[in-house]
């Protein structure tokens, strides 16, 4: 019962950022890492682990009595739900909160020594760094030994293979007593505002700080200074509860950063969270457990009143979804590319109900219970749930406080903290708490075999009963579902798309594999069939495009669908689809006239047995990519699934080389392939890319990550093709490769066999500047009666830029404008983007660009505008979703026209036009920070109105956006309103 930690060692591995000597030298290096520390909360930069909020959802919810297992849940998952944890568990996975951690770490040990290279950087704004990632710090700490007690305790940085050790646990006190520590510091030092709600509620305050004091010291059973840290925080007056009116779900969960907040994770746009796909119906691995409803925020079944906290706000009653994650407000539904909602660490509620308990565990019941009043009355609570305890009887308040933390805080993870923080009072004297759960969550897990469950609603039979009805056509389809025990199930509850074969499509499948009837299969072929054959959400034809369909099978593969040249529609290129869209009281059935048969050749084979793939099979046996192809259920969780980019031998043939000796003579450098920096070894890992890429995949994002390290391919769909690398780098136009779609979509047992119908690979670039003229965007140079013409202008609609976009679809936030030529403005080329950029609900926040081809390395950006006189007072620049280190003015005029090229860059400012006479100040470059671009891609930029400029006059005017290498030049070139480069 004890949270006692799975792993006894702990492996520390350098990271590779934020620690080199080169980097710490002025204050913004500083600013810079410790925005670093933040962006980790959100994610693994190298994306290949869980997001550090899904395992703080998993150890503060899993072990509770709120949440049920799916049968999309992980094994290691329902074991911990079943109270059945082994070492190897990997949900027990401490590196997110070590690689925070260890972030913090390095800031505390270099951060120091900026002080003697930059004279600009004061010990005060030293400390105020050293306070965010003490206190970022001490919170990691407190989410470990709260979950696994014993820990190692870590607080020299790993910035070395030198550093490299092997740590043993410390005791849940000494990480205690560190955590204080840390706290004390930032408390002392801390900034108490940072201006913005954006900030205040995104990085660490005074009052963040306290809020992690009053739940620290509430679990140390120091009430005293629990209530001390509580009351700062209320007695501030900076915080309230939001009104408990029909907006509230949307004001405090679906906008975030509202008045109640203290402390969240910042997702965006860019950096999406991973709730979507945890909790939304057709892949969710977790729903509301059955006793949510009954028994956390209770039924009115008389007059219909309800707890706003519970149906449409914690989780959507009538199919158990987890909602708090993904609704816009108590019905409607965020779609996957908004699943940025932020998550909540501390909020005002949280400092009132842990004020209650403190003041309860002191003897002041009266005044605990007006505190839970006071957050129940906000929340429309119901009668049934009020348990009205004597406000002397300690027990029975502190069950009255932890019921309605359950109720208010539902999947915020915190409910298994606050089960094992009420238990393990006073020589865990309210043990008793945690075997309840244990047995309600033993009870749920037997009980809940499926979740969430929807019961027919129509009189229509459901579909097994359907197939039934047709013995002529299905009885040996059912047959296999009886035998695979999934009829049963598929009969009484869900909603599902099933691609039923029938009796003479059986029969021809049984015939090719040398059987005469359904008897002579073993069960597990038979499941593996039906679970092939079965999707769990309702699919019609409407929805099938030529390509992956979107959502797996119940055998975890994904079905291909085309149209062959009759018309008809072809699944998996093994069935054609007899008669589609027949509606059953629980989903579709589409009949087939063959048996869909699951992959049976891992990525390896499917391209060895391939004979156009001769030089390519050799090449991935040579480099021992062949063996990591070759594995089903690879231990190595980054490359359980694998898609492979083949070459066959005849594109081979028209770069010259007709075998594989040649392949090696082209690309082999070292002598031996199977060495990881191997110019062929990184030809082949280029090839490969972690997880399941079908076409439809790789046209849906711009670019994918490969085992090469640090090395992308681009991605671009132009009408029905999908191309790769295609780019114009350095002024010079690279033609893609296309995707060979007929040859592709091949799933197999671990990956996706795709071909190529040309020769990619890694080419060597450097850094080199970008001076990227944003009106020069493909969709508006297509207007060619518009673009670069003197006095024409065009406004564009949300969508119709596919390399911008902007946050309030409703309105066309884009102009392009190409000013007269007798104009006294002095734009690049003479044209320029206008936008809105105004905080305002019906204004518009922020706007995005996909950038041109970036190559990795580290640079200065430069934003290049017009002066005008209102919006864009305060602009946060983002850079792939990481805030620059300055804000930028888009009013400030150029600081002085006498300065010197060198004083304004020591401003942060440039000339950027050579047709602007040096007396103009309104055509401006400012400097908006450094950028790390990691892999060579394309990238996203994007402006943000932090704080409104307080006018609707003027839009911002954006001309250009410089990224120059920060070793180069930074003042010129210049560029003038004709179009010329003066260099």
């Amino acid at each position: 019962m004890t949270t006692t930690s799975c792993k006894k060692w702990l492996t520390l591995q350098p990271q590779d950022g934020i620690i080199r000597q080169e980097f710490w030298k002025t204050k913004e290096d500083v600013q810079s890492a410790v925005i670093g520390c933040y962006a980790s909360l959100l994610g693994d930069p190298a994306g290949k682990d869980k997001p550090l909020s899904e395992y703080l959802f998993l150890w503060g919810e899993l072990r509770a009595d709120m949440i049920a297992p799916t049968l999309k849940a992980t094994a290691d998952e329902v074991n911990v739900v079943n109270v059945n944890m082994q070492s190897t568990n990997t949900v027990t996975n401490w590196a997110a909160v070590y690689r925070t951690i260890n972030y913090c770490n390095t800031v505390i040990d270099y951060a120091p020594g900026v002080l003697a290279t930059d004279n600009t950087f004061t010990q005060t704004q030293l400390n105020a760094y050293l306070s965010e990632v003490k206190a970022l710090r001490a919170l990691m700490y407190f989410y470990l030994v709260r979950s696994f007690r014993d820990v190692p305790l870590k607080l020299k940085s790993t910035s070395s293979d030198e550093d490299l050790q092997q740590l043993p646990k410390t005791s849940s006190d000494t990480v205690l007593t560190q955590i204080v520590a840390d706290l004390n510091y930032a408390d002392s030092n801390v900034a108490i505002s940072y201006g913005s709600s954006y900030y205040d509620k995104g990085r660490i305050t005074k009052y963040t700080v306290k809020a992690i004091e009053a739940d620290v010291y509430l679990w140390m059973d120091n009430y005293q200074k629990c209530l001390d840290a509580c009351n700062f925080i209320i007695n501030s007056n900076q915080f309230g509860l939001i009104a408990g009116d029909g907006g509230w779900f949307n004001t405090l969960f679906y906008q975030g950063n509202s008045n109640e907040s203290i402390f969240e994770f910042q997702f965006d746009a860019q950096k999406l969270n991973s709730f979507y796909g945890m909790f939304t119906t057709s892949t969710s691995r977790f729903a509301a457990s059955g006793i949510v409803m009954d028994n956390i925020y209770g039924i009115d079944y008389v007059n219909g009143f309800k707890d706003i906290r519970g149906d449409g706000a914690a989780l959507r009653a009538t199919d158990g979804t987890i909602w708090k994650y993904l609704g816009v407000n108590s019905s409607n539904m965020r779609t996957s590319d908004a699943s940025y909602a932020h998550w909540f660490v501390y909020r005002y509620a949280d400092i009132l109900l842990m004020k209650a308990e403190a003041l309860n565990q002191m003897g002041n019941g009266p005044d605990a219970l007006t505190l839970v009043y006071q957050i129940r009355t906000r929340a429309s609570a119901l009668s049934v749930t009020d348990a009205n305890p004597s406000p002397t009887d300690k027990n029975s308040v502190a069950d009255f406080i932890l019921a309605e933390r359950s109720r208010e805080f539902a999947y915020e993870g915190k409910r298994w903290y606050d089960l094992l923080r009420n238990a393990k009072r006073d020589n865990y004297a309210r043990i008793d708490l945690l075997f309840s759960v244990v047995a309600a969550v033993l009870v749920v897990s037997i009980s809940c075999k499926k979740t969430p469950i929807q019961y027919t609603t129509t009189s229509d039979v459901n579909i097994v009963d359907y197939l039934r009805r047709y013995p002529d056509q299905f009885s040996e389809f059912v047959k296999l579902l009886d035998r695979a025990n999934i009829s049963s199930y598929l009969n009484a509850y869900g909603a599902y798309t099933c691609f039923a074969p029938n009796n003479a499509g059986i029969a021809a499948y049984l015939k090719k594999i040398g059987k005469t009837s359904t008897d002579q299969l073993d069960t597990a072929a038979i499941r593996a069939i039906c679970r092939l054959h079965l999707i769990e959400d309702t699919i019609t034809t409407l929805s099938f495009t030529d390509g992956k369909m979107n959502t797996p099978t119940m055998y975890g593969q994904y079905l291909i669908t085309s149209v062959n040249g009759e018309g008809s529609t072809v699944v998996n290129r093994q069935a054609i689809i007899l008669q589609p869209n027949i509606h059953t009281g629980n989903g579709y059935i589409h009949v087939l006239d063959n048996v869909l048969q699951p992959a049976s050749l891992t990525v390896a084979q499917a391209v060895e047995q391939n004979t156009r793939y001769s030089i390519f099979t050799q090449a991935l046996k040579a480099t021992g990519f062949y063996d990591s192809l070759n594995i089903n259920n690879n231990p190595d969780t980054t490359r359980t699934w694998l898609t492979v980019l083949a070459e066959p031998d005849s594109v081979y043939k028209t770069i010259g080389i007709n075998t594989y000796a040649d392949l090696v003579h082209k690309y082999n450098n070292t002598g031996n392939p199977r060495n990881p920096n191997d110019s062929l070894f990184l030809y082949m890992a280029y090839h490969v890319l972690p997880g399941l890429n079908y076409v439809a995949d790789i046209a849906s994002a711009q670019s994918h990550a490969t085992l090469a390290p640090l090395n992308v391919v681009t991605a671009l769909l132009s009408g029905q093709t999908v191309l790769l690398n295609q780019a114009t780098f350095n002024g010079v136009f690279e033609a893609g490769v296309a995707v060979d779609r007929a040859n592709s979509d091949n799933s197999c047992t671990n990956g996706v066999l795709d071909a190529l119908t040309g020769d990619i690979y890694l080419k060597l670039r450097t850094p080199v500047p970008v001076y990227w003229d944003v009106a020069d965007q493909p969709e508006i140079r297509k207007l060619t009666s518009v673009f670069r013409k003197p006095g024409k202008s065009n406004i564009f609609a949300y969508g119709s830029l596919s390399g911008i976009t902007w946050q309030n679809t409703t309105i066309n936030a884009v102009t392009y404008n190409c000013d007269a030529a007798t104009g006294t403005n002095f734009y690049y080329w003479n044209d320029h983007l206008d936008f809105n950029l105004r905080t305002p609900s019906n204004q518009n926040q922020w706007i995005e660009f996909t950038t041109p081809l970036l190559v990795k390395g580290t640079y200065k950006v430069w934003i290049c505008y017009r002066r005008t006189a209102a919006q864009g007072t305060y602009t946060q620049v983002t850079f792939d979703g990481v805030p620059t280190s300055r804000l930028v003015d888009l009013t400030q005029y150029i600081p002085s026209t006498t300065a010197t090229d060198a004083v304004l860059e020591s401003q942060g400012f440039k000339r950027y036009s050579s047709s602007a006479p040096l007396t103009n100040t309104t055509q401006v470059a400012q400097l908006a920070g450094v950028i790390n671009v990691a892999t060579t891609d394309l990238h996203k930029i994007r402006l943000t109105a932090i704080k409104d400029a307080g006018s609707s006059g003027n839009s911002v005017t954006l001309d250009m956006i410089h990224f120059i290498p920060i070793s180069q030049d930074q003042l010129r070139p210049l560029f003038g309103k004709d179009g010329t480069i003066t260099p």
